[in-house]
């Protein structure tokens, strides 16, 4: 099987926008993609192996998402909006 990390990192590096959401998306298409091809082999593997291989794709997942979740600026005291702060809106 593929380097799992190698092609989820490249696609989401890819991304126009990098965003939570567009992560999402690439990596439950990578998730169909990958469990397609799984079940397509011929002879199938066994379920066993299978699932190997989707908790392999699970911990690149969980490694790229992480070094993006790293890479976000943290939120500075100043730009929070706490929510006494916030004025009603005129009636």
């Amino acid at each position: 099987m593929a380097d799992f990390v190698a092609v989820i990192r490249r696609t989401v590096d890819g991304l126009s926008e990098n965003t939570l959401e567009m992560r999402g998306r690439v990596y439950e298409k990578a998730r169909g993609a990958v469990r397609r091809q799984l079940e397509s082999m011929n002879p199938r593997p066994s379920d066993d192996m299978i699932n190997r291989q989707l908790n392999k794709l699970e911990e690149a997942i969980s490694e790229v998402e992480s070094e993006h979740a790293e890479a976000l600026p943290p939120v500075e005291e100043t730009e929070a909006i706490e929510p006494d702060t916030l004025e009603a809106p005129p009636s």
